[in-house]
């Protein structure tokens, strides 16, 4: 088996992975599926793309979702990253 280096998948692929993912837990706004949301936009936040973070945040919001526990948490931390890009 290889290791997957997440810098090395493209955003096509990324998509597929986390709609794979929300497939698998019930259609609702519940914590489930605001959860793999919330890891979706940390992957980008990981990978540097930042303005890819925010609108998904912003996508998600418009969506529907409450921001409390992850979706909050990734939330600040891409506040946090964007206040260190000069």
């Amino acid at each position: 088996m290889t290791e997957v280096q997440i810098r090395n998948c493209s955003d096509e692929e990324v998509t597929e992975a986390f709609e794979y993912c929300l497939k698998l837990v019930p259609n609702t706004k519940g914590w489930e599926r605001a959860s793999i949301l919330a890891a979706k936009v940390t992957y980008y936040i990981h990978v540097g793309k930042l303005q890819k973070a925010r609108e998904l945040l912003e996508d998600i919001r418009t969506d529907g979702f409450t921001f409390d526990s992850d979706l909050a948490h990734a939330e600040r931390w891409l506040d946090i990253m964007e206040k260190q890009i000069p």
